[in-house]
């Protein structure tokens, strides 16, 4: 409380930024230039802001300047690539960081989406694809073509593929499908999607009473902690959730 008259000093101390050096190889160990390299944090995969992206050198080596204090995902892909490589690092303040992230080789997963009847989608469609062994916020997403269509270039390994109709937020992960994809293979996948059952309307609000916008929304099977569905809320702070295959 400040007085009519009254003056106070504050000092507020303020943590020094880290700073992340990196190199980027292939499986055999061998210096990957060109390799987009981007900080982020955890949720939805979102870049940091206020901090640069690297691009490795002839030496496969990065650095990250200015990074804030905490949990950071470097993550790195080649260009042309929809799957990127992620690696954790806590970031003390002042303090430099090392990390090494490993690009293996490459395949694409490609295929078609259709309604449970057969017939073609009449709305927006979203593939969903998650390497095996990594947590389901790693995982990719891409939208159909118009006509059901999909591909994405992926690293090699054991994948969980499943779509679901984006007006819906239908995650059926019950129709998932698993491929195993080979580096230069390509793998299809052809998946089917359908209309939500029991749809589940969540509305946040911040504590003014206000829509809260773009809030995160995620949820998981009771007594479970893996995240199966993960939105955010529209204008009016509103998101549809679907778990009709989850209980």
């Amino acid at each position: 409380t400040v007085l009519a008259g009254q003056r106070f000093d504050l000092l507020a101390e303020l943590d020094a930024n880290g700073r992340i050096e990196g190199t980027v190889v292939d499986e055999s160990d061998r210096p990957l230039a060109g390799i987009q390299v981007t900080p982020e944090r955890r949720w939805r995969m979102m870049p940091m802001e206020g901090v640069l992206t690297s691009v490795t050198d002839a030496r496969g080596a990065f650095v990250l300047e200015d990074v804030s204090p905490g949990d950071v995902f470097v993550a790195a892909r080649r260009p042309g690539s929809q799957l990127h490589v992620r690696e954790r690092v806590a970031v003390s303040p002042g303090q430099t960081h090392q990390v090494k992230l490993e690009l293996g080789g490459e395949g694409t997963l490609e295929g078609t989406v259709k309604l449970a009847d057969g017939r073609a989608p009449t709305a927006a469609v979203t593939v969903f694809a998650q390497l095996a062994d990594t947590a389901r916020t790693e995982a990719h997403q891409i939208p159909t073509a118009a006509d059901g269509t999909w591909s994405m270039r992926v690293r090699a390994g054991r994948y969980r593929v499943a779509a679901w109709l984006v007006d819906v937020g239908n995650q059926n992960s019950d129709q998932e499908k698993v491929v195993d994809l080979k580096a230069g293979a390509t793998e299809r996948v052809d998946l089917r999607v359908r209309e939500a059952d029991r749809p589940l309307s969540v509305t946040v609000l911040e504590p003014n009473g206000a829509p809260s916008v773009s809030a995160t929304v995620m949820g998981a099977e009771a007594g479970k902690n893996e995240i199966f569905l993960e939105d955010s809320t529209d204008v009016s702070g509103h998101v549809t959730l679907v778990a009709d295959s989850l209980g």
